[in-house]
């Protein structure tokens, strides 16, 4: 049974690592998994906010110049961001940037929410009231933000502790490893990102916005209701937001990526 704390689940890393002379310090170690891990969440962090761009050309020993390790964790990096589809590497042209297309953004989308419905089901049937009432303070921080970054943060929180009181270790590390890589995804896809950005109200700074879902899901799970709570999942986490950006892209591009429809 996984007994995370909210204090543990706070810890999550929202800021970059501290700079020195241009390069990412970090802690003391010799253990090149580390730094590995290391390097591969500042860089998609940075994939993130637009410092690596879509098709952009990079390499081992610019990336280990950059965070000051050598190029061997950062061969390991480059291994895992490229199985993860973030990152490709061809003889001739290099390692660039993954340019991912609508629809690895919606398979991905597809695989998150089966995870996630999986802990919908779970938490609804292991989780204690007073739990699912902790995961509330979560929910209303999460649809009550002021600005994307602390948005970022709370959604966070909430779905990592809704993984983690599905009261499966393997899911919750899962998510907890994963839920990085599907959000950026979106970032690494212009076509989607550059549609969903226009489509959204936009929002003055220091406003503060309700974005509806946390708090509705979150009751559905009080009443154990996991049907419900999936079913306002599927549009909450943006499967369905992903199917309409797909038709209005078709809609200005007269492109079909699959010949069958979603």
């Amino acid at each position: 049974m996984c007994n995370y704390s909210q204090r543990e689940l706070k810890s999550i890393d929202h800021t970059a690592a501290p700079l020195q002379n241009g390069k990412l310090l970090f802690m003391n170690t010799d253990n090149n998994g580390d730094f590995a891990e290391m390097i591969i969440s500042q860089m998609v962090r940075m994939m993130g906010e637009g410092a690596l761009t879509p098709g952009e050309q990079i390499s081992l020993r610019m990336m280990a110049q950059i965070f000051g390790v050598s190029t061997q964790p950062a061969s390991i990096a480059f291994k895992m961001l490229e199985s993860e589809g973030l990152i490709v590497t061809k003889k001739r042209s290099g390692t660039r940037i993954a340019l991912l297309t609508p629809e690895d953004v919606w398979d991905s989308m597809q695989l998150r929410l089966a995870v996630e419905e999986k802990a919908v089901d779970l938490a609804c049937r292991y989780a204690s009231d007073k739990e699912l009432d902790s995961l509330m303070k979560l929910a209303e921080n999460a649809d009550m933000v002021t600005n994307s970054e602390e948005s970022l943060k709370h959604d966070d929180l909430f779905h990592l502790q809704l993984c983690n009181l599905s009261k499966s270790p393997a899911l919750y590390q899962y998510m907890r490893r994963n839920l990085p890589f599907f959000r950026v995804r979106s970032f690494l896809c212009p076509a989607i990102f550059a549609i969903g950005k226009a489509l959204v109200p936009r929002v003055k700074a220091g406003t503060v916005t309700k974005i509806r879902g946390h708090q509705k899901i979150t009751a559905l799970l009080r009443q154990r209701k996991s049907d419900r709570a999936k079913k306002l999942l599927n549009t909450h986490i943006c499967v369905k937001g992903i199917e309409q950006l797909l038709a209005e892209y078709r809609k200005r591009h007269t492109i079909n990526f699959w010949e069958d429809g979603l």
